[in-house]
Order: structure tokens, then C-alpha cells, then sequence
């Protein structure tokens, strides 16, 4: 007999990592020394399992955060290392298990949830790949030519993570990070599931910046995921970072779309864009009515507080009704979320023109906002 939804016991930790290697390493590797965060003794009771006979059979872990966007705060629960043994899949396990995580999300607060996934399951749940970044190729002519002689390239050491802690804290769009969080990456060493180096970028013996780069692969050269600081500095490190590679000649930036400025000087140097990704990640809008109270100072700079104050939402279980006035706007939920957060596809720009008025131009200057991009914190 099948026994669950519940969280993972002591007793069931075992089991539930040899599941886990089995989907995910099964080349060898170690799931729970990859992410440490997941499998901290008091989140054990965030890890949601199924078990038969003593064995895990099915998992979904949730880590519980906040993210900050454009200043304001926001509960988040972020959900990954979601498995079911080969034995088990069609038979809805993970279906349940994901609705129960819904709940336990909503129940702590959360408005939001991040999934380390974009199959049909989240899909059909509402989670829609909004968290967006512009993937650029630089060549390593590009890198040489932008590279700077007076720039020194380190590891992190856990001395110098409060300093890095600063820079990050001054991004647009970011989850909420504790000391914690990036010892746990000087452990494992592991990034958006991709062995990956934190470099501090040092000038005068002043740290201006750091970027985390995915490590080359066969397939692959190294890609930067995340960095914060002085932008200068980052691009100054990129010949750097391509000489660490051992024989690529090139290396992936992600810019997430909260980095406007960045974005657009890059642009100005002659790199192309290659693409809009969501780098196969979706977000649910848990609960329509809490985003909007936590992003109310953000919205209070950019509409008149009457209209604010007259702005009403109606959320059912798939439908989000948005009224002003007069004025309605009635979409599923992940067209809303498109709406609040864009998509890669840029289609979140067409929601409002089937939806002429007040209405319209009053969401133009609110949407879209940016969904924090993972870096580190992807489970």
C-alpha cells in the first residue's frame, strides 16, 4: 500500500537518495552533496514523499524563501529534485504531490513558486516559463579585446561572502540569500545543476564584482549564470574566464531581463543576442491577491493611489479577474502570470491589446515585472 503525501523521515532519507541518484545521476554522482540546501536537517520536513513497503517511490522538495523585486518582498517557495521511480510513472504520484506542495506553500505564506521544470505537469498547473534572461555567445576574440591587465581572478573564500552578499543585494530582481546559502555552494560546488566556480573580481585590492560560471563541458563552454558589481569589471573578466575553460574559445552570458541596463550597453558593443530563454523553469502565481499587497510600494510609484485603491481582484481556481472601475480584464491564470511577469516569447505584450482601455493602459505601466532569475538558488 502506497503510503503518503507526507514529509520524508529520518529513517526514509536512504532511500529517498538512492531514488534520487537513480533519476538524476545515474552516471554517478550525489544528489544530496550537490544540493546541500535541500537537505538541511530543518527542511527535512519540506521534502514530500510517497513510500511502499519502506521504499521511496516518489519526491518533491520544496525550499521556502523570499525573493525581492524592484524593492519589494515576497514569499516564495521554491520546489525541485521532483522524481518517481520508473515504476511508478502514470500513475499520477507526482500530480499529487505537486497539488500538496501547492497548498503547504500557500498555507506558509507564498506567493509565489518557482519549479526547476517546465514539463506538461507544471504546465498544466498554471507554472509558466516566465523567469527570462538574454543568452549572448561571446567569442573569445570579443573577450580579448575587452580584457584588462589589472584585474585579478579568484575563488570565493567564506571570508569574503558578506562583500558578495552586498553586490548581489543590489540587483533589480533576487531571492533573499543567507550566509548559509553560499557556503553551501563553497560544499558543493554546484550551480542550476552544472559543476560551476565562483570568481571574485578584484581591482586595487577592491572587489568589484564576482560572476558564477558553469564549468565547460564536452558539449559546451563555460557559461556565466549569475554575477553582480561593477558590469565593467564582469565583461573585463570574460578572456579570463575562457583561458580557465582549457581549450574553448567561447563562453555563454545569461543577462536576466531585470538588468535592463547591462542589457542594452552589451548591445552597444556588437555582441547579437542569440536568444530569450527560461532556462526549462516555470512560476506559479500561488496567490493573485498576495503578489499584488507585497508589490504595492512598487505600484504605488507608478499609478495615482485612487486608481490604486480602486483596483479590485477576484481569483477562482483557474480564472483571475482583474476590475477597475467599470472595467474587467478576465484571463486564465497563466495568461495572467504571463501578463504580470512576460515571457520569452514576448507574448505577454499581446495579452492587452485584445483588451483595449483604461484597463490596458493602467497594466502597461505596472507589467511586465521581472522574476528573479535562479543562480543559485535552483533545487
Amino acid at each position: 500500500m502506497i503510503e503518503g503525501q507526507r514529509a520524508v523521515k529520518k529513517e526514509d532519507l536512504p532511500s529517498l537518495i538512492h531514488l534520487l541518484d537513480t533519476v538524476f545521476r545515474p552516471n554517478g554522482g550525489d544528489m544530496q552533496a550537490d544540493y546541500p540546501q535541500l537537505f538541511r536537517p530543518e527542511n527535512l520536513k519540506n521534502l514530500q514523499v510517497m513510500v511502499e513497503d519502506g521504499r521511496v517511490i516518489a519526491h518533491m522538495g520544496i525550499i521556502f524563501g523570499k525573493a525581492s523585486i524592484y524593492g519589494c518582498q515576497v514569499s516564495t517557495g521554491s520546489i525541485g529534485a521532483v522524481a518517481t521511480s520508473p515504476a511508478y510513472r502514470g500513475k499520477g504520484l507526482a500530480s499529487k504531490l505537486l497539488l500538496k506542495s501547492f497548498k503547504e506553500i500557500e498555507k506558509a505564506g507564498g506567493a509565489l513558486i518557482f519549479i526547476s521544470g517546465n514539463r506538461g505537469l507544471y504546465l498544466r498547473n498554471n507554472c509558466m516559463p516566465v523567469v527570462r534572461a538574454a543568452r549572448f555567445e561571446i567569442n573569445k576574440s570579443f573577450a580579448d579585446n575587452h580584457a584588462s591587465d589589472n584585474l585579478i581572478l579568484k575563488a570565493l573564500s567564506t571570508g569574503e561572502i558578506p562583500d558578495i552578499l552586498n553586490l548581489y543585494s543590489k540587483t533589480p530582481s533576487y531571492f533573499l540569500r543567507r550566509t548559509e546559502d553560499w557556503e553551501d555552494f563553497l560544499k558543493s560546488g554546484m550551480a542550476m545543476n552544472r559543476a560551476s566556480d565562483l570568481w571574485v573580481i578584484k581591482r586595487d585590492r577592491q572587489i568589484k564584482a564576482y560572476v558564477l560560471a558553469q564549468r565547460a563541458s564536452a558539449s559546451s563552454p563555460p557559461c556565466i549564470i549569475e554575477y553582480a558589481g561593477d558590469r565593467q569589471a564582469v565583461i573585463h573578466s570574460f578572456s579570463r574566464i575562457i583561458a580557465e575553460s582549457r581549450g574553448k574559445d567561447s563562453l555563454i552570458l545569461y543577462i536576466p531581463v531585470a538588468d535592463t541596463y547591462f542589457y542594452r550597453y552589451f548591445k552597444t558593443l556588437g555582441v547579437s543576442t542569440e536568444e530569450w530563454v527560461d532556462y526549462q523553469s516555470t512560476v506559479r502565481i500561488q496567490n493573485f491577491i498576495n503578489l499584488f499587497r507585497c508589490m504595492r510600494p512598487y505600484f504605488t510609484e507608478r499609478l495615482n493611489s485612487r486608481v490604486l485603491n480602486g483596483m479590485r481582484i477576484k481569483e477562482s481556481e483557474s480564472m483571475i479577474t482583474f476590475s477597475v472601475g467599470e472595467e474587467k480584464l478576465k484571463l486564465t491564470k497563466a495568461l495572467a502570470t504571463v501578463l504580470v511577469f512576460g515571457s520569452s516569447d514576448r507574448n505577454g505584450s499581446n495579452i492587452l491589446k485584445r483588451n483595449n482601455g483604461f484597463i490596458e493602459n493602467i497594466f502597461n505601466k505596472l507589467f511586465p515585472i521581472p522574476a528573479p532569475w535562479y543562480g543559485l538558488n535552483y533545487i
